[in-house]
Formats: C-alpha cells, sequence, structure tokens
C-alpha cells in the first residue's frame, strides 16, 4: 500500500515538473523577446541558457548529490516549491533588464549583455528544473522498478505533464 501512495505521488510530481518546466520556458522566453524586441539571436541565446543551465543542473545532481540525500520527496518538494519560487523573481528581473543596463526606450540591447542577461535570469530556475529531472529518475528507479526503462517512464510522464 505504502509504495503504491509512493508511486502515485511520484507520478503526479513529476507530471507537475513537465508542466512547470514548460510554463516556465513559455513564460520567460516570452518576456525576454519582449525585452530583447523579437530578435531572433535572442531566441537562440535563451534557448542556449536553458539547455546549459538544465545540463548543469542534471550534471550536478546525478553523480554528486543524487544517492546521498536521503529524504528524496521531501528534497524532491523542496525543489519544486523553489523553483515556485524564482519564477516570479526571474519574471521581475526580466522585467528590470533595461533599467540595469541602462538601455533606453526603442534601444536594442547589444549581444554580450543580451548573452550575460539571459544565463543570469535564466540560471536559478532551469538549474533546479534540471536537477529535478535527474532526482526524479533517481527516485523512480530506487523504487518498485529496476533498470534503464524507469528513465523512459520518468521522460514520458514529464512530456505529459508538458
Amino acid at each position: 500500500m505504502e509504495n503504491k501512495k509512493i508511486s502515485f505521488t511520484l507520478i503526479v510530481a513529476l507530471l507537475l515538473v513537465g508542466f512547470t518546466s514548460m510554463v516556465m520556458q513559455v513564460v520567460i522566453m516570452r518576456e525576454l523577446l519582449i525585452v530583447f524586441y523579437g530578435n531572433e539571436l535572442a531566441l537562440g541565446i535563451t534557448l542556449s541558457a536553458w539547455l546549459f543551465w538544465g545540463g548543469i543542473g542534471s550534471l550536478i545532481m546525478g553523480p554528486f548529490l543524487g544517492k546521498r540525500i536521503k529524504r528524496k520527496l521531501l528534497f524532491f518538494a523542496t525543489g519544486e516549491i523553489l523553483v515556485s519560487l524564482f519564477l516570479p523573481l526571474s519574471l521581475l528581473l526580466t522585467r528590470f533588464i533595461p533599467l540595469i543596463l541602462k538601455i533606453s526606450s526603442g534601444e536594442i540591447i547589444g549581444t554580450i549583455p543580451m548573452i550575460a542577461s539571459s544565463f543570469a535570469i535564466i540560471a536559478p530556475v532551469t538549474f533546479l528544473s534540471g536537477m529535478l529531472f535527474v532526482f526524479g529518475c533517481e527516485i523512480y528507479t530506487g523504487s518498485e522498478y529496476k533498470g534503464a526503462i524507469p528513465i523512459g517512464y520518468v521522460y514520458i510522464l514529464e512530456a505529459c505533464g508538458a
């Protein structure tokens, strides 16, 4: 009974990770495109920052933290709460990019400030999102399922949430 409860909780949590990741990506990318005036270069920079920080979060969680955490579901829930706190902060900082960089209205932001601000604003939410995905794989493979197939299930659950 307890194992089914954990499985149901984990399934809902993984669906939620997919949902929040998709919402974050759409909302933050839209806001950054508004600030950068719909520049295609900005879209590429934003996507590359998204992949970079997600990969770094996955890399750190996998070999370094995944096996050492004892209360896995609590850590997973805390990570999701942190994502929900960092999202509004990232949106607020996105709105203040022109003020921080002292860019006047209608002026297009240069490439280097665009890269720096995109990477800085996207870092907290995508880093945590990458960590949560790998940690979800760790939890799922540590439950009743063994082998590499559970990672595919985690990917499917996250995609269904999105």
